[in-house]
């Protein structure tokens, strides 16, 4: 089972990295499937065609320009349509993140809203010095947010408990 399941992720991985590769191995075969196709039949018309090994060297070298910038074109054209089909499932997948993201701090900002309407919060820092306070504890301490940030717990002290309680 696990020698499966380790078979699979390989499978995975190639997969991953096939789609990774596509586009520079479909531009790398088509450039070395042209480039040889158009070197050997070009070579083989001029050879037949041309006695003259001045002008056969001409229109080999004219041949060589003439491949070298079709075949950037066709570079070019494939590398733009892979870079626009890498661009618009990058765009898809952040618009699915910046739902789903919106869709979280939705439901964070519900939740904080339960928080504060039922239960009482105070966030303190190691020395016990109030850093937050939410409204629901000032409400019931009937001490403003500004009163309380920065003072000690002591603060709430009703006289009613212990000294060691605070």
């Amino acid at each position: 089972m696990n020698k499966r399941n380790n078979s699979r992720s390989a499978i995975e991985i190639f997969k991953l990295l096939l789609d990774y590769y596509a586009v520079p191995l479909k531009i790398t075969l088509l450039y070395a499937v042209l480039g040889s196709a158009w070197i050997f039949i070009s070579d083989q018309l001029l050879e037949t065609e041309f006695v003259d090994t001045h002008l056969f060297a001409s229109l080999t070298l004219l041949k060589g320009y003439f491949y070298v910038i079709v075949s950037s074109a066709i570079i070019f054209v494939l590398v733009s349509s892979g870079i626009a089909r890498d661009r618009k499932r990058n765009e898809l997948a952040l618009d699915r993140s910046e739902r789903a993201l919106k869709e979280s701090i939705k439901e964070l900002a519900d939740v904080q809203k339960a928080l504060d309407e039922s239960s009482i919060i105070a966030i303190t820092d190691q020395r016990g010095i109030i850093k937050f306070v939410n409204d629901k504890f000032c409400e019931i301490s009937q001490y403003t947010r500004e009163e309380l940030l920065g003072q000690d717990h002591r603060i709430l002290n009703s006289g009613y408990h212990s000294k060691e309680f605070f």
